[in-house]
């Protein structure tokens, strides 16, 4: 197993890369993103001392755990449907629903931000990266990275 010290170090650094690669990053306020970041690294220096499996745990709920364009994807369609729904049984009014909300999934796809962003990261949604720098890091301290003999390799055959 990898030196967790070394891990955090590199999970910091790719953190602090992702605030000039990530637009949704670039367009989080700083306080949101700190305490993004606080969490992980917690997280992550916690797993050591963790019972045997909970690495294994916890990369499973990371692949189940949606992540901020999903949740505005989903909402966005969820929006716009309850929109045409509303427009075509009660008021054609509601059509503007799906308008709004399609310009919503239009800037969050183009600029990486859209008015229900800032909400939804309080609410404490991780980026798709966000999200992966956890996963590699626990991958690393599960030893997943480190270099292993390939069978039949030093064996001496008679």
């Amino acid at each position: 197993m990898p030196e967790a010290s070394r891990v955090l170090e590199l999970s910091e650094r790719e953190l602090k890369h992702l605030n000039r690669s990530d637009p949704v990053r670039r367009h989080t306020r700083p306080a949101i993103r700190e305490q993004v970041d606080r969490e992980l690294l917690v997280r992550l220096r916690r797993i050591p001392t963790e019972p045997p499996g909970a690495i294994d745990r916890r990369i499973g709920q990371l692949e189940r755990e949606w992540d901020l364009d999903r949740a505005v994807a989903a909402g966005t369609a969820a929006a716009s449907l309850l929109g045409l729904v509303l427009a075509l049984g009660h008021r054609a009014e509601w059509v503007a629903l799906p308008l709004f909300t399609t310009a919503f999934g239009l800037l969050q796809a183009t600029v990486g931000w859209s008015p229900p962003v800032p909400v939804l990261r309080r609410l404490g949604l991780r980026t798709r990266k966000e999200i992966d720098v956890e996963k590699f890091a626990l991958k690393a301290l599960r030893g997943d990275f480190e270099p292993r003999a390939a069978p039949g390799l030093g064996s001496t055959a008679g």
